[in-house]
C-alpha cells in the first residue's frame, strides 16, 4: 500500500502560539493586557513635593472562538471489503477492518483540525484578525486590533523584483515599525517561495547572506525545496539580527483545489515577542461540558446501523502582543 503524503504540520501555530495551552470552561476566552508606557521620569526640585502620576492602564479583551466538529458515518458494509494494504483475498476479519477504518477516520479528523489551527494562526499574523465564515455559520470577525502600519502591501514601483527595490532595506524598515509599535524585535523572517526567490536574487544581499544550512531549535528544517511533507520549511540564512526561512504548505479548498496556506508573495516578521497562546473554549456537548483541546466521540445508530465518529474542538490562537508582528505582500 502506498500511503498518502497529506499529514499537516502546525509550523506557524507551534512556533508562535506555544507560550502555553490555555483551556476555558466558558464559551468566550478572556485575557488582560497592560498598556504600553514609555514615559520619562520628570525633572523636579528636591525641595518640591513630587506629583502623583496615573498608573499604567490595562484592558480586558474577550473573544469567542470558532467551533469545529468533523464528523463521519461509518457503515458496517465498509468492513466487508478488502482494506488497502490487505492481502488480495483478505486476511482480516470484518471487526478488525472496522476498527482500522475507525482509527483512520479519527486520525483524519485530527489532521483536519490541526490544519485549521495552522490556517487560523497564519491568518491572524497575516491580517491581525481571524474571520470565521461558512455556509452553516454566520460571518464573525475576531479582531486583535493590530496597528494598520503592521500590514503592508507594496505598490507598483516598490515591489520586490522591480528595478531599484532593495528587499533587505524593506526588512529593516519593517523591523523598525515593529520596534516602535511593540518594543519587540522580530528576529524571524518567514517568506513564501515567490517572495524568497526575489529576496535571494538581490545582488546586494548575496554578498552578506550567510547561507549555511542548519537546524533551528527543536524543529527539523531540512531540504532545499519547501512544500513536501516533512520539508514545509527551509532555513535560508542569516544577517546578524535576522534569520530567514521559506515556508510552503497547501490545503484543499471547498472546490477541491490545492491552495497555499501561506501566501507565496508574503513576508512575515515576528518572534516569540508575539506571546501567542493556544486557547480552547469549552466543549459544548452534554457528555463533556468541560475545558479540553479535543473531544473525540463515537456512538451507534440502530436503524440503519452505522457508527458515528466526531471530534469537537473550539480553537483560537491568541496573540497577546499582536503588534509584535508585521506582514507584507511584496508582489502581486
Amino acid at each position: 500500500m502506498v500511503s498518502a503524503l497529506d499529514r499537516p504540520r502546525r509550523l506557524i501555530f507551534d512556533l508562535f502560539f506555544s507560550t502555553a495551552i490555555v483551556t476555558f470552561d466558558t464559551e468566550e476566552i478572556v485575557f488582560d493586557k497592560l498598556k504600553a508606557s514609555r514615559r520619562l521620569a520628570p525633572y523636579v526640585s528636591p525641595l518640591v513635593a513630587g506629583k502623583a502620576r496615573t498608573l499604567r492602564g490595562a484592558e480586558a479583551r474577550s473573544f469567542k472562538p470558532a467551533y469545529v466538529k468533523p464528523k463521519a458515518a461509518i457503515n458496517p458494509s465498509a468492513a466487508l471489503k478488502r482494506r488497502p494494504g490487505e492481502q488480495l483475498l483478505g486476511n482480516l476479519s470484518p471487526a478488525e477492518r472496522f476498527d482500522r477504518i475507525l482509527m483512520q477516520e479519527m486520525e483524519d479528523q485530527e489532521a483536519e483540525i490541526a490544519r485549521r489551527e495552522e490556517m487560523m494562526a497564519i491568518e491572524l499574523l497575516r491580517t491581525g484578525k481571524i474571520v470565521v465564515e461558512s455556509p452553516d455559520f454566520p460571518k464573525m470577525e475576531i479582531d486583535f486590533a493590530r496597528p494598520n502600519g503592521n500590514t503592508v502591501n507594496l505598490t507598483s514601483g516598490a515591489r520586490w523584483g522591480q528595478s531599484g527595490v532593495k528587499p533587505f532595506e524593506n526588512i529593516k524598515t519593517w523591523a523598525g515599525t515593529v520596534h516602535e509599535t511593540s518594543g519587540s524585535h522580530p528576529g524571524l523572517v518567514i517568506m513564501g517561495p515567490g517572495a524568497s526567490n526575489k529576496f535571494l536574487a538581490d545582488e546586494a544581499l548575496q554578498k552578506t547572506l550567510d547561507n549555511r544550512r542548519q537546524t533551528g531549535g527543536s524543529m527539523d528544517f531540512l531540504g532545499a525545496v519547501t512544500g513536501a511533507q516533512g520539508t514545509e520549511a527551509v532555513y535560508l540564512g542569516s544577517t546578524g539580527q535576522f534569520e530567514f526561512w521559506q515556508y510552503q504548505q497547501k490545503y484543499q479548498n471547498a472546490a477541491g483545489s490545492l491552495v497555499d496556506m501561506f501566501p507565496t508573495e508574503g513576508v512575515l516578521l515576528a518572534s516569540q515577542g508575539v506571546e501567542g497562546y493556544a486557547c480552547y473554549g469549552a466543549i459544548q456537548d452534554v457528555d463533556a461540558l468541560q475545558a479540553m483541546e479535543r473531544y473525540p466521540k463515537m456512538w451507534n445508530e440502530q436503524d440503519p446501523s452505522v457508527t458515528m465518529a466526531m471530534t469537537q474542538s473550539a480553537p483560537l490562537p491568541v496573540a497577546a502582543r499582536i503588534e509584535a508582528s508585521l506582514f507584507a505582500t511584496v508582489h502581486s
